[in-house]
Parts: structure tokens; sequence; C-alpha cells
């Protein structure tokens, strides 16, 4: 089972982090602003760690399935609102991060109808996903740099929407939503669906080794029945 949970973590990884790249790289349009080092930093850092959660996923066994079923658990949710996002635009993409300025009418469909930045919460979900499921915990150092970067191209684009014609209404928005965690009974929601698929990992894990126990370290009643030897065979 560690092996099937090892090749499931590393393709789950690879196909989000693929879909970050491309939406960076190909979707989000850009702005004509000379790159910021934060951006700088996202592709050279993103990139270096994207190759230790692989090869980790690859390489370091996990010890523990509970903690690896969680880890897959957030890396999951990470990839239905990473797609949910992407669906929420259904013309204009978003501008890439430190664009400089907006080139986007406020977009309160979809994913953005809970939180603010969803695309920030995805990639966040993915990096500590990912330690939680390997147990190779240097790798939260991933989590908490990239989040710094995130944290500050969140503000940088708010600050922007203040400053903007639409500021009223981005206030308004503000209110209803979170930054990167929804509001209110949403919240509830979430966190219910969460530990419901905690639960089952655990229950998962409990039957596993009931059965482990149950039929595969039972001994036949054959085994502790020693045959005579030949030698005693031959005895009168």
């Amino acid at each position: 089972m560690t092996t099937a949970l090892r090749y499931l973590i590393f393709f789950i990884e690879l196909f989000l982090f693929t879909g970050f790249i491309w939406v960076i790289v190909s979707w989000f349009k850009k702005g004509n602003e000379i790159e910021r080092w934060e951006m700088k930093f996202v592709k050279i850092a993103g990139l270096l760690f994207i190759l230790a959660h692989l090869s980790v996923a690859i390489y370091y066994p996990p010890t523990s399935v509970l903690f690896s079923l969680i880890g897959l658990c957030f890396l999951l949710l990470s990839g239905i609102l990473f797609l949910w996002s992407i669906k929420s635009f259904n013309q204009q993409p978003p501008a890439v991060a430190f664009a400089g300025t907006i080139i986007r009418p406020l977009n309160t469909n979809g994913a953005y109808k809970i939180i603010r930045h969803p695309f920030y919460t995805s990639y966040s979900l993915a990096w500590i996903g990912g330690t939680i499921a390997t147990q190779c915990w240097y790798l939260i150092i991933s989590f908490f740099c990239m989040f710094f970067i995130y944290w500050r191209a969140a503000n940088l684009e708010e600050t922007q929407w203040l400053n903007s014609s639409h500021a009223d209404t981005y206030q308004t928005y503000m209110k209803a939503t979170g930054m990167f965690f929804p509001k209110g009974e949403v919240l509830k929601t979430i966190f219910f669906i969460f530990f419901s698929l905690v639960i089952m990992a655990i229950c998962i894990i409990a039957f596993n080794s009931w059965y482990h126990l149950k039929f595969t370290e039972v001994k036949l009643p054959l085994a502790s029945y020693s045959f005579p030897s030949q030698l005693e065979q031959t005895k009168p």
C-alpha cells in the first residue's frame, strides 16, 4: 500500500504543478511593466520546490498511511479549487500576480463568490498537502516561502482595487468574502467535508489493519503440526 500511495501522491502533485505552471506561463494575462522580484522568486523558487516535492514523493517512503491520506485530501481539495477557479472565468482570464495594473473587471462568479484569491489558496493547499502526504517535514519551507509571496500579491491586488473607481464595490465584496478562506456557513461546510474525509481515512486504515490481522497473520493448524522424521518412521 505504501508504494501505491507514493505513486498516487506523485501523479496528483505532478498534475497540480503542471497546471500551476500552465496558468502562469500561458493563461494569465501579462502586463507591460517590468517584472518584479516577487515574480522572479515565484518562477525560480517555485520550480525548485516543485522538483523537491516530486523527488520526495518518489524516493521518500511515507511512514504513516494516515498522514498520507490526510495530505491527499489537501491535494484533492487544491485540485478541485484550482479547476473551479479557472472555470470561474468564462471569457477574460485574470492578470498574473504582480502585473502592476488591473486588467480585468471584478469577478464574483464561481470560487470568487466565497474567496477573493482562490488561486493562491489552491497553491497553498498543494504545498502543505504534499508536505503532509510525504511526511518530509523539510518541505514545509515551501509552504511558508510561497504563502508569503501569495500574501504580498493579494495585498497588492486589493490595494489596486481600493484605489480604483471600483473601491466601494470592492469594499462590499471584502465584507462578504475571505481573503484566502471562506466566511460564515460556507467555511463550516468546507470544514465539515474535510473532517468527514479525515474520518473516512481513519476508518479505511482501521479496516485495513483489521483485515491484515484477520486474514494474513492467522496460522493454519497444520503449521503447528510436526511430521515424524524418516528415522522415527522406521523404528519398530
